[in-house]
């Protein structure tokens, strides 16, 4: 096993298995954040990437696709978000879509196989 990374929470594979998506909290509020690695040798190319600013995701899935993340907001209740992934970070919530509402605590998001 090769460590690549600290300070990362909720891995995943991209579905090209070139990148890892995670929430990661190294720039002080959680955000999602991706690092490309070199699929010969399992290392790290570069430096971590921000792929959301100010969002505070606490956990998130990936769509089938890789195209969207499925991301978890907490703050006293908790509410699913349809996040956008692209080249661009998502610096605030308007490129987004809120999922759910209320006064309630959604958790541990997943997407059906068909991505829909």
């Amino acid at each position: 096993m090769r460590d690549v990374l600290n300070q990362a929470e909720w891995p995943h594979w991209s579905a090209d298995g070139r990148r890892l998506i995670f929430i990661s909290d190294r720039d002080g509020q959680p955000d999602l954040w991706e690092l490309e690695i070199d699929p010969r040798t399992g290392s790290a190319l570069g430096q971590p990437r921000r792929l959301a600013s100010a969002l505070g995701a606490t956990t998130f899935a990936l769509s089938p696709d890789g195209r969207q993340a499925l991301a978890v907001k907490e703050e006293g209740t908790s509410h699913l978000w349809s996040v956008p992934l692209s080249a661009a970070p998502v610096t605030d919530l308007a490129r987004s879509t809120q999922l759910t509402s209320g006064q309630v605590r959604d958790r541990r998001s997943r997407w059906s196989p068909d991505g829909k």
